[in-house]
């Protein structure tokens, strides 16, 4: 062994006793120092393993060095720990250079292989050059003492034993002894400071003073020296003049004064707190009381004749801010980061949006405090209600000036604020979904519609039942979002918790609507999937779950599907199953009954019956589902694909491929009961229709439940209501009115074609189902062109069914065709022509929210076609890196952070747009606002569009899923990070 052994032996030995005795990790990068370092330490016989960063900057390089240092460690015996980094994305993501993000990373997951291996000690490399280095760029930046006393030999747990030897000693050490290296070929590029001081300037002060490795070392030692003299003294001044209170210190500004350089001492006693701006320092011993400080961990606030210093995390919500320090490029905050640049700008191009602003820099006075805005601040409590039930109240303290969205807003609104609970399993049972206060309502011009918000203060109540005499924890969620007149803040959870206890209830099975008034439509709201809500205002007394509007709002929507569900019974009447049985029907009340009124009145029995056995279907499913669990299924990519199979099974059985029908058993049973005459007999005799007539019967009555379950509540309800309707006014009008009879058309072939009509346009619908699952995965499997070459098809062939041209199973020979037919022929030929046009981009309105979105296409406009600039070339080709042509050919981003860097380097704002791909909301604003020649303008030119899909089901890599700092939840897809 060469000379520098014995000498390491020593040193260690009278300076570094402690990893002769204790455990140690030695930071081995593969450079020539680390694998010396290696070397000496194991002739030592010090007890160690080795730990090796991957920063992954270098490529293959970086690779090739973990493979080194693998393979060394196993030679030598060594337990060896790797780690990989994705260093450019941490230091995109905190706003840090490249070797400040990989000296973070680094010792932080030194301190974790410490823990994790019960190590005592961090051993690294330096040496007396790296000394030399970092002595003058600190001199350079105009260090104090501190700075110039170089790298400390010990630092809590980290060791740095090799701090005395210059580099020449370990190079010739290596050399000696055959030790292997990698050469870190970044090392001799000057790229960065310390590279350039390193290759440059110290061998250039080297050759002119050749004892300055000496001098050198001599000079830090005196000013160690000085350093230790210099903190006794600041130890003493600051014991004299400060005491402890709590989570604060309080110093005495008169003893301060005293001293002969205030604001040295300043710099001596504060400079550990992160405090840099030392002028404002020195004016707060003579400012006015209030006075603030800011270093990134600490607050400093004049309070008469004293300075209280306090940690920022510890002050109170209100309290805390962010402070903004001249020159700083980046500021982090609990929802993100707060980046900063300082440019020239024409005065025009001065702006000031929701996402970005820009002021003048001279204006400015530094440092400056960001606050960090937490508008509404949530409670819990529970009220007894009587032995067995609570109100859990949950309440909202709005900050002046922010408004807060009720639960129940309209179709096409924001979405509202959504509460919801875990499940109740056999502790507790829910009655009836939230309510809340009245508010505050008034027209919205944005949306064009009556929006009701509250401001102040928000109350939602909820009720429960308890089921058991123990003590009870419920958890809950709201998620909410606030505005104010200017902008709105991000969506956020807020967890819920409440404790009850009382006597244990009865659980019942009913309906939420007969528990609370309109809590169908409470927990529709209370379900519905999160977009960006608007602004609110006023809370008023509470008086209900609804505002007058709300109900309007509801009862046109139900009203719509009342009379799409009363069109599909009329369809289902003009089946082969259902028409043929109505002459027959009618006629055998008429002429069985004792005379023509009893008739009349036994066939309005038997069409009451037919309304009230497919209520009770919707009724029960309404039960057992659940009203707001059918709307959650709606948006569901599940409940989306099983309904794509029905819906083509369904269409398969109209088009004649077979037959769905309830067990035979099932009508005899029912005959036999129809029998029995009176209402009983009627009755099952309705039964026995509804069952016989469900090959036909059956596919409408599935997609109008379907239907049903995307509007929640009691939909289901009441599409049951209107289509049994349909079915039962014809047996009831022509018992009153026979003579009609005549005028009804014969049984024929022509009923077949009405239940083959049907099935071309069940497959159809069942396309779109399957359109809302591919949306929601981002699959690409259905994009645009796809979807209208399948409608084209569907619609082609039902064109050609219907002039004659395809017979199916079921069909009889025609001769001719009728002018009904031919018209509808027609009209289906001509659909069918207008949707070709979609091929090439054509926008289609008349079937605007079925085909997926313009931009969700092999082309935005249309098979085979690029467009192209004036000059010729590709659009796409110019497009910024990570973005797209987005609607009406805006450039848009899916990315936050590639946007927001793409927008500082074209200095331009940021317009924030929280969408989803099934948002039906999001493609309306697109479709009518956007499309504005005004609007588009500043959309192309003037903003930098970044779209973030909050629906986004795809996973994110393991290595980029994390737990929100917000809500402390795992975010695991892409569309959780929005």
């Amino acid at each position: 062994m060469g000379s520098l052994s014995a000498v390491f032996k020593r040193h260690l030995t009278l300076n570094f006793s402690e990893l002769l005795q204790g455990r140690s990790v030695l930071a081995l990068s593969g450079g020539i120092d680390s694998m010396v370092l290696c070397e000496l330490l194991l002739d030592a016989e010090v007890d160690f393993s080795v730990a090796h960063c991957n920063f992954q900057l270098r490529g293959s390089d970086s690779d090739e060095d973990e493979k080194f240092v693998e393979e060394k460690a196993r030679s030598l015996d060594l337990e060896v720990h790797v780690k990989r980094f994705e260093t450019k994305d941490y230091a995109n993501d905190h706003g840090l250079s490249l070797q400040l993000a990989a000296r973070e990373l680094r010792y932080h997951w030194f301190d974790e292989i410490l823990d994790q291996t019960h190590s005592d000690y961090l051993i690294t490399a330096h040496h007396a050059d790296d000394n030399l280095e970092t002595f003058l760029i600190n001199l350079s930046r105009g260090s104090g003492l501190k700075g110039l006393t170089g790298i400390p030999e010990r630092n809590g747990r980290v060791r740095r034993p090799l701090l005395p030897f210059q580099r020449e000693q370990i190079e010739t050490y290596a050399t000696q002894n055959n030790v292997a290296w990698r050469e870190d070929s970044s090392n001799a590029q000057s790229k960065y400071l310390r590279n350039r001081i390193r290759n440059e300037l110290v061998p250039l002060m080297k050759e002119t003073i050749p004892s300055l490795s000496t001098g050198f070392g001599s000079t830090l030692e005196h000013l160690k020296e000085a350093q230790f003299i210099l903190d006794d003294r600041l130890a003493e001044i600051w014991k004299d003049v400060t005491s402890n209170k709590g989570d604060l210190i309080e110093i005495d500004i008169s003893g301060l004064k005293s001293l002969s350089h205030p604001k040295a001492y300043l710099y001596g006693l504060f400079a550990e707190f992160g405090f840099t701006q030392w002028a404002d320092m020195e004016e707060l011993l003579s400012g006015q009381s209030g006075k603030m400080v800011y270093s990134s961990t600490h607050r400093l606030l004049k309070d008469r004749d004293s300075l209280l210093l306090q940690k920022i995390d510890s002050l109170p919500d209100a309290e805390q801010s962010r402070i903004i320090h001249k020159g700083q490029e980046s500021v982090e905050l609990d929802s993100g980061t707060l980046r900063l640049e300082l440019k020239t700008a024409a005065k025009e191009k001065v702006v000031k949006t929701t996402h970005a602003a820009s002021f003048d820099a001279d204006m400015l006075i530094f440092p400056l405090t960001s606050q960090i805005l937490k508008p509404v601040t949530w409670t819990t409590s529970a009220e007894k209600a009587n032995d067995s039930e609570f109100d859990l109240l949950i309440t909202a303290e709005i900050d002046p000036g922010w408004h807060l969205y009720s639960q129940n807003v309209p179709d096409g609104g924001p979405i509202p604020t959504t509460i919801s609970f875990s499940e109740p399993g056999e502790s507790y049972q829910l009655i009836g979904g939230p309510t809340e206060g009245e508010g505050h309502e008034e027209f919205d011009n944005v949306f064009e519609m009556d929006i009701k918000y509250f401001e102040n203060q928000a109350v939602f109540k909820q009720r429960i039942r308890v089921l058991t005499d123990e003590k009870i924890t419920l958890n809950g969620v709201v998620e909410f979002m606030v505005c104010d007149d200017t902008n709105c803040l991000p969506p956020t959870e807020i967890d819920l918790t409440f404790e009850v206890q009382g006597k244990a209830g009865q659980k019942e099975l009913v309906s939420e609507s007969e528990l609370v008034p309109e809590a169908s439509s409470v927990l529709q709201s209370a379900n519905a999937t999160p977009e960006v809500k608007e602004q609110g205002e006023q809370l008023e007394s509470e008086k209900g779950p609804t505002g007058m509007s709300d109900k309007k709002q509801k009862t046109k929507s139900l009203w719509t599907l009342f009379i799409l569900s009363f069109l599909a019974g009329f369809a289902a009447l003009l089946t082969p199953c259902v028409f043929p049985m109505i002459p027959m029907t009618v006629s055998f009340f008429t002429k069985q009954s004792k005379n023509k009124a009893v008739g009349i009145r036994n066939a309005i029995l038997f069409g009451v019956s037919i309304v009230v056995l497919y209520v009770l279907l919707g009724t029960v499913v309404t039960s057992v589902f659940g009203a707001d669990s059918l709307n959650a299924l709606s948006t569901n990519v599940w409940f989306n694909l099983i309904f794509f199979a029905l819906l083509v099974i369904f269409a398969i059985s109209f088009l004649g491929a077979f037959e769905i029908t309830l067990p035979s058993s099932w009508g005899t049973k029912v005959d036999s009961q129809a029998d029995r005459g009176g209402l009983i007999g009627i009755f099952f005799m309705a039964l026995a229709l509804a069952i016989v007539s469900f090959s036909c019967t059956g596919p409408i009555v599935g997609t109008a439940l379907v239907a049903a379950a995307a509007q929640g509540g009691i939909a289901p309800v009441v599409s049951m209501f209107g289509f049994s309707l349909a079915i039962a006014l014809p047996f009831s009008l022509f018992a009153a009115f026979p003579g009609w009879l005549n005028s009804l058309p014969k049984s024929g072939g022509w009923l077949n074609t009405v239940k083959v009509f049907l099935g071309f346009l069940e497959l159809a619908l069942a396309f779109k189902f399957l359109s809302n699952a591919d949306l929601v995965l981002q699959a690409h499997l259905l994009e645009r062109e796809v979807f209208i070459a399948i409608w084209i098809t569907i619609f082609g062939a039902l064109a050609l069914y219907l002039f004659g041209k395809i017979k199916l199973p079921h069909d009889s020979d025609l001769s001719h065709i009728s002018v009904g037919r031919l018209s509808l022929g027609l009209l289906v030929a001509a659909f069918t022509i207008y949707l070709v046009p979609g091929m090439w981009g054509a926008p289609l309105k008349l079937i605007s929210g079925f085909p997926p979105p313009m931009h969700y296409s092999e082309s935005s406009y249309g098979v085979g076609y690029t467009k192209l600039s004036d000059s010729g070339n590709i659009i796409e080709a110019a497009l910024p890196e990570g973005a797209h042509l987005g609607p009406h050919d805006i450039v848009a981003f899916l990315d936050y952070e590639v946007g927001m860097e793409y927008a500082r380097k074209v200095n331009k704002p940021v317009m924030l747009d929280f969408t989803g791909h099934a948002c039906v909301n999001c493609r309306k604003m697109e479709e009518r606002v956007w499309s504005d020649t005004r609007i588009l303008q500043i959309l192309k030119n003037e903003v930098v569009l970044i779209s973030l899909y909050v629906d986004d089901k795809r996973q994110l890599r393991e290595e980029e899923q994390y737990t929100s700092k917000i809500d402390g939840k795992k975010v695991t897809t892409i569309g959780k990070k929005w």
